[in-house]
């Protein structure tokens, strides 16, 4: 039987298991090895002059004074650069999965290049101008500031709502106007009829705020060139190698055999890792002008100004109901805005996929677009593109109950797609393969206690504070890079090595994966080695992004494990005297059936390496799986949050959460429950607290500091309640959806109804995010009632 077939949970430390991670203990004394840590003889340091205006031509670049600072060895430019050949990086921007393309190629307008470092125009404050390397990195940011640009500052715009306007300044020379993308999907006829007949129509518009990842490892990089084989090494930290491999070898002109890069542990990542940098080639390209390696290490003001960003979607929304409640038709324009350049523009595609979420909506209709700005490129960010489209789905679901008088669950109830109606395919043409979303919502709701919820608004009314509650349910796509391989090889000194193209950046890899081959291989989790890291041993992979890593791999580990376990009956039978069709497996042992003769697994791997060994299966006892796995899976759940809000002051105290998210099938509950709690903090870190924000009139970043950019503390979120839902899914064959996203994919909506709920009665309809004290304050002011006034 192939364990792609197995649905059992047997071993103490396989499938299923809440098993403490086997990485913490090396991480929690130092033993780990980030970008950072990585060192080699007679290496130099860059430090990159970014630029501080947000559009700008550059003229002359004077590099005397820098040059003669000492210990500068070095003062490079984008003439430079374009001199030597370098082109703009490599990117992926433009969606292929034809399970989830909503944009299509004739969509595009154009694709904004990326330099690594443009020799005439800069588009955003921090894009790279000049590269100076020297021999330590004080010597290198001395001579820095010590180079003079000569700028031409141009008009700048930053939002995508004046980037897409007559007026804007144009970005790009040859381009009509910012719009890069410019997409139509769904039945506009069958819309505007449903509307033309609706008993109740609501109209929603929000922008969406930009956020970035934070991450708590900043990027680094080593790039070494060694002339022997004409080939580059960059070390560098990111959710997966292979983006990296190509984005610089498309930047350098060299075939991607020609760049290996290497990453060990890799300190967050959240989707702002995921694609190439211009760091990255630049530290390559200096290696080999100069010689010799060359390392940078991002500040975190850098990391603030030059990390790709996220979310930072308009929208603009209608959502028609008929006398009942029951959904008839849903329309909206969507405006993403990419930044300076177009790294992805997935985020907009996957929310133009699943807009209706897990409703039923008959008719859609639904302009897509995207513009470029003088801001950071924007790219995947956690649950690209989806907590967008949730927060406006579930905020039009709030004000039509509000409104109309429906009840905001039972509204909800009534639209959810049933079990019954699996698979089901939206009116965008996505086919969901399967769920219970009325069983996720009901139960959320009870977890949550909303039956009890009014004794507490009442019980806070009396502390002079006003309480809410908001529910929103949710939908994740997760696709990511469909090819993944896996190769196991069974060591005779009681190893299992396992290679594989993801690359963990604290999602628990090291442990997930082993408890799979414990429960297949029945080895002990300590015997599991899992390698990563190197595009030299891994080949092929996506690394983690979309919720792949453990969603793919697992298939391709337990077709190799089925492979070995085949190789190992063949080696059994030869040792054993017996016929192979009468060796059986399991708990790590090959036996022959009906007796008590047996070998260990790693007896036979042993076997197999002697010269007298069968020559078909004479060798290393190991197994590849090398497959692409393009269909889509669907995790979904709901979210309940409850807050407080002090109305002289407008602050908002988080004091109940819960979720319930299904991802399938649990492998390590315990780290699924911890992304979740990650999750969770990320999205009402967005609704509440963060934001990347830029000065409308001269495009700088006011948010470039720790001190500016509030992130979510743990003392300001409560103890969270999360359930895990295991429904397999019917298109996985392990029945796996994903679990790395739901917690924040909810978070908005879920938030921003409860402050609203919370304020109702004051007739505050709706705050945009993020939900500041003054931001509710003044919406409290506004809304003409005392904000002492407690009835």
């Amino acid at each position: 039987m192939s364990f792609l077939s197995s649905r059992t949970r047997s071993a103490r430390e396989g499938f299923g298991k809440p098993i403490l991670r086997k990485e913490d203990a090396r991480l929690l004394v130092g033993g780990g090895c980030y970008s950072d840590d990585v060192n080699l003889p007679g290496q130099a340091y860059a430090c990159f002059v970014r630029s501080p205006h947000a559009h700008a031509r550059i003229g002359r670049i004077e590099t005397t004074a820098a040059l003669a600072t000492p210990g500068v060895t070095a003062v490079l430019t984008g003439e430079d650069a374009a001199a030597d050949g370098m082109k703009p990086l490599t990117h992926s921007p433009i969606p292929v999965n034809p399970h989830e393309r909503i944009i299509r190629a004739h969509d595009i307008v154009f694709v904004a290049p990326h330099s690594p470092m443009p020799p005439d125009c800069v588009r955003f404050v921090g894009e790279v101008a000049a590269m100076v390397v020297a021999e330590t990195p004080g010597a290198a940011r001395d001579g820095a500031e010590r180079v003079v640009v000569d700028w031409t500052p141009l008009p700048a715009v930053t939002t995508s709502r004046a980037s897409a306007g007559p007026d804007a300044p144009i970005l790009y020379d040859g381009a009509a106007s910012n719009v890069c993308v410019d997409s139509q999907v769904g039945d506009a006829v069958a819309v505007d009829l449903a509307f033309s007949r609706a008993a109740h129509v609501v109209r929603f518009e929000t922008w969406v705020h930009r956020v970035t990842g934070v991450t708590m490892e900043p990027r680094a990089a080593i790039g070494v060139w060694d002339p022997a084989v004409g080939r580059y090494t960059i070390h560098a930290g990111a959710g997966g190698l292979g983006r990296t491999r190509t984005g610089v070898a498309g930047a350098l002109g060299v075939p991607e055999s020609a760049v290996r890069v290497v990453a060990r542990d890799v300190g967050g990542n959240f989707g702002t890792r995921n694609s190439c940098y211009p760091e990255f080639a630049l530290v390559a390209w200096a290696a080999r002008r100069l010689g010799r390696p060359v390392k940078w290490t991002a500040e975190r003001r850098e990391a603030f100004l030059a990390d790709y960003q996220g979310r930072d979607l308009v929208s603009h929304a209608e959502l028609a109901l008929d006398v009942e409640g029951a959904f008839l038709a849903f329309r909206a324009a969507n405006t993403s805005n990419v930044g300076a350049h177009a790294v992805s523009f997935n985020p907009l595609n996957k929310g133009m996929a699943i807009a209706t979420t897990v409703y039923r909506v008959p008719a859609v209709a639904l302009r897509g677009r995207a513009v470029v700005t003088n801001t950071s490129p924007t790219t995947p960010y956690r649950s690209a593109g989806r907590p967008e489209v949730m927060f406006v789905m579930e905020r039009l679901i709030d004000l039509a109950a509000r409104r109309h008088g429906f009840d905001r669950v039972a509204l909800r109830r009534k639209n959810l797609v049933p079990p019954s109606a699996m698979p089901h395919r939206n009116g965008f043409g996505v086919l969901y393969d399967s769920g219970d979303y009325p069983a996720a919502l009901d139960r959320a709701i009870a977890l949550a206690d909303w039956a009890g919820f009014e004794a507490r608004r009442a019980e806070a009314r009396r502390r002079g504070r006003y309480r809410g509650i908001g529910v929103a349910n949710y939908l994740e796509l997760n696709t990511g890079d469909p090819r993944e391989r896996a190769q196991i090889t069974v060591r005779p000194e009681g190893r299992v090595d396992l290679v594989l193209g993801t690359l963990s950046s604290g999602q628990g890899h090291a442990t997930s994966f082993a408890q799979l081959l414990v429960e297949w291989l029945g080895v002990e989790l300590s015997a599991v080695r899992l390698i990563t890291g190197d595009t030299d041993v891994t080949v092929v992979g996506g690394g983690a992004h979309s919720a792949r890593a453990l969603r793919l791999a697992a298939v391709v580990m337990a077709k190799a494990s089925d492979q070995i376990v085949e190789k190992g009956r063949r080696i059994a039978a030869w040792l054993l005297e017996a016929a192979a069709e009468d060796i059986e497996f399991a708990a790590c042992r090959f036996g022959v059936k009906g007796t008590d003769r047996s070998v260990d697994l790693f007896e036979v791997a042993a076997a197999a390496m002697r010269p007298d060994a069968p020559e078909d299966c004479r060798g290393p006892l190991d197994a590849t799986s090398d497959e692409t796995m393009p269909v889509p899976s669907f995790p979904y759940g709901c979210a309940v949050c409850e807050v407080e809000v002090d109305p002289e002051t407008g602050a908002v105290e988080l004091v109940r959460y819960t979720t319930v998210d299904d991802c399938g099938r649990a492998v390590n509950p315990m780290i699924l429950h911890g992304q979740t709690h990650g999750g969770i903090a990320q999205g009402v870190g967005q609704a509440l607290w963060e934001s990347c924000a830029y000065d409308a009139e001269n495009g700088q970043l006011v948010s470039s500091t720790l001190m500016d950019y509030a992130l979510p503390r743990a003392d300001a979120l409560p103890a969270f309640t999360t359930e895990i839902s295991e429904v397999p899914s019917t298109s996985h064959p392990l029945g796996l959806r994903g679990g790395g996203e739901g917690g924040t994919t909810p978070a908005l909506g879920a938030v921003v109804n409860a402050i609203c709920d919370a304020l109702g009665e004051l007739g505050v309809e709706h705050i945009e995010m993020p939900a500041t004290s003054e931001r509710v304050w003044r919406a409290i002011r506004d809304a003409r009632r005392e904000p002492h006034a407690l009835e």
